[in-house]
């Protein structure tokens, strides 16, 4: 299997719980996105080394910041090692991902003031894939990130979403809808 991981704190609670066994020896972990923020922790690509160390496995990470200017975003696309990752995502059989509240996600993505002004006037709650939903599960804004691709987890045999916290709510609830 070739498993798909987003960062974040949830997420990385998951480390704890993991331990080797025959199946997931010989699975891939993969980071499912660049960075967000400064803490490393956190990252997917930490994660994935992380996870991958648990279970007796390998991981591939991906060193590029997550959220990128319009320019950077369109000269990045074509850079090999993202082609290649790219490719990886759409041989993906599961995805671990973590569900943010909007307004956490805005601050950790240092986020303009117009953009956290027009997320806030659309009703964003909740974040997943640098897509933004409101309280009825309506994409609200989307940014153009460096990985997986909404698309891309759609065609996964397995996505395990996780989330915790009471500021959470609103945005696991919004994002099951």
């Amino acid at each position: 299997s070739k498993i798909a991981v987003t960062g974040g704190s949830s997420v990385a609670a998951l480390t704890h719980f993991l331990t080797p066994t025959k199946l997931l020896s010989s699975a891939q972990f993969i980071a499912a996105r660049g960075g967000i923020g400064d803490e490393m922790r956190m990252q997917a690509n930490t994660l994935v080394a992380n996870f991958a160390k648990q279970c007796d496995s390998t991981y591939r990470s991906l060193f590029l910041p997550e959220h990128l200017s319009e320019q950077a975003y369109q000269a990045m696309k074509t850079e090999p090692i993202v082609e290649e990752m790219m490719a990886l995502y759409d041989e993906v059989n599961i995805v671990i991902h973590g569900i943010g509240a909007a307004d956490e996600m805005v601050a950790r993505r240092n986020s303009s003031q117009a953009e956290q002004q027009h997320l806030k006037e659309k009703g964003a709650v909740g974040e997943a894939f640098g897509y933004y939903f409101d309280e009825q599960g309506a994409i609200v804004h989307h940014i153009h990130t460096i990985g997986i691709q909404l698309e891309q987890v759609k065609k996964s045999d397995k996505v395990i979403a996780i989330a915790a916290g009471k500021a959470k709510a609103n945005a696991i609830q919004a994002y099951f809808k």
